[in-house]
């Protein structure tokens, strides 16, 4: 066991970024005494880590909702397993919600997206996004789909690869149905690999904190090292959450609109930005972690 993020020092070893969203959100992300003052991050009575945005405050339009981007102070290489066992997660119209690794310069040093995706939709998507030079092959278990194979983050309006979870267990309500689960990144030489379990199919070695990844079986997505040399192509990552909100994805009209990308958001409401004046629609707006693990392999 490298680091443990767990309990009352679970903050301890994180940098909260509180500029613009890269991503053209309406939020403004906030420090880390402000976010403790507003409630926006806590660890409760049992321990687990709150990531909130602000789920309370009604906006006029155009009013930016204060949230959290936070980014560990460590760097993780090729060697790194990292276990993330997550009670609950964000979702919810105009939500755009990302537990990620990247650093800067970006893409040179890589990104890594694990739980990501947008508005009420129901399926995760897992993303790398490179330097020129890197592509996806590899085996993927479960309901998954491949949309890209090209990395490289500005292959076309920086798409990098994914593959979409289709298991409703894997985002949003239907995570946190399940009573929540785990998600393993394992950053090897050999390529990188991303497992996922829903609560009660969390393997043992896991649950027990000696985790044996030879033992898990496919990986949901796999991006292999022959195509893809960690060593060049992914490089000291920071684990990274931020919920942001319509911006450069979330809040397209042609995604807000689509059912199977947002749920019932529209017609419900007009436009991203209308939700986003709405409390109403943040209820489920908030990541509660119950540890991070990362171990050296």
């Amino acid at each position: 066991l490298l680091r443990s993020y767990a309990g009352s020092s679970f903050f301890d070893r994180w940098f909260f970024y509180n500029d613009t969203d890269p991503t053209h959100g309406m939020v403004n992300y906030v420090g880390r005494n402000y976010a403790n003052k507003a409630g926006l991050t806590y660890v409760t009575g049992s321990g687990s880590a709150v990531l909130s945005i602000d789920r309370k405050s009604k906006l006029a339009p155009g009013v930016y909702r204060e949230s959290v981007r936070i980014m560990s102070t460590d760097t993780y290489d090729a060697g790194s397993l990292i276990i993330i066992d997550m009670k609950h997660v964000p979702y919810g119209c105009s939500t755009w919600p990302a537990f990620w690794t990247f650093n800067w310069p970006w893409p040179s040093y890589g990104e890594i997206d694990i739980y990501e995706g947008v508005n009420s939709r129901f399926f995760n998507q897992m993303t790398l996004h490179t330097e020129n030079g890197c592509t996806r092959s590899g085996s993927q278990a479960g309901n998954v789909q491949w949309a890209s194979s090209n990395c490289y983050a500005y292959s076309g309006g920086d798409n990098g690869c994914t593959v979409f979870d289709y298991d409703p267990s894997s985002y949003g309500a239907g995570f946190n149905a399940a009573g929540g689960g785990v998600f393993a990144l394992q950053i090897a030489e050999t390529g990188v690999s991303i497992w996922r379990w829903q609560r009660s199919q969390i393997p043992g070695d896991v649950q027990s904190g000696n985790p044996r990844p030879y033992t898990w079986g496919t990986p949901v997505a796999e991006w292999d090292g022959a195509t893809c040399d960690t060593r060049t192509f992914i490089q000291k990552q920071m684990l990274t959450f931020d919920i942001t909100t319509c911006g450069d994805w979330a809040g397209i009209d042609g995604v807000f609109q689509r059912g199977d990308l947002s749920g019932s958001c529209y017609p419900q409401y007009a436009n991203c930005a209308a939700a986003v004046q709405d409390p109403a629609a943040f209820t489920e707006a908030y990541f509660e972690v119950n540890y991070i693990r990362v171990f050296q392999v």
